[in-house]
């Protein structure tokens, strides 16, 4: 009979309470806990380890996706600068040999003049404030996180430490 990682947790719950609420009346002889125990915490290894095994077959997918997908983006990446290398060499030819246009069999190539773009010549203090766009504060956790650890009385701030499972 297979039974769940959660059946199994729950058996040895009932177990653990049941032992909790015996008495010396209740037929339940040393032998017969012992058993039970090693019967399910047997099972439970076994399931453990089964969903250990499941875990790092999915972190070795992970792994390997995120391998390829920094392989496949590098990959991108050079063929962008690629692209705009090509865009540029035209542009520098069309713009030395003074022709806008040239018609091929399969494209129209021209330069386009862009949209116009803004470019600031003054320090920030020196932009006046219906310039400026006011963002909310950022609370900066790093600095936090140090100064108490450093002994400085936070009075607004604590650290927490959770739990996590680590398989090795």
């Amino acid at each position: 009979m297979s039974v769940s990682l959660y059946e199994l947790t729950n058996e040895l719950l009932q177990l653990q309470y049941m032992l909790e609420e015996c008495n010396e009346e209740d037929e339940i002889t040393e032998d017969m806990i012992k058993d039970t125990i090693e019967a399910l915490e047997g099972d439970l290894e076994y399931k453990m380890q089964g969903c250990a095994i499941v875990r790092q077959n999915l972190k070795n997918d992970y792994e390997a996706i995120d391998k390829e997908i920094k392989r496949l983006s590098k990959i991108a990446n050079s063929l962008k600068n690629n692209i705009k290398r090509v865009e540029n060499a035209m542009q520098d030819s069309m713009v030395v040999l003074n022709q806008r246009k040239v018609k091929t069999k399969l494209f129209n190539i021209y330069i386009q003049k862009n949209p116009p773009s803004l470019s600031i010549d003054a320090p920030i203090d020196n932009i006046p404030k219906e310039y400026l766009i006011e963002q909310e504060p950022k609370i900066n956790k790093k600095q936090i996180m140090q100064d108490i650890k450093d002994g400085v009385d936070i009075n607004f701030a604590h650290v927490e430490q959770g739990e996590s499972i680590r398989i090795k």
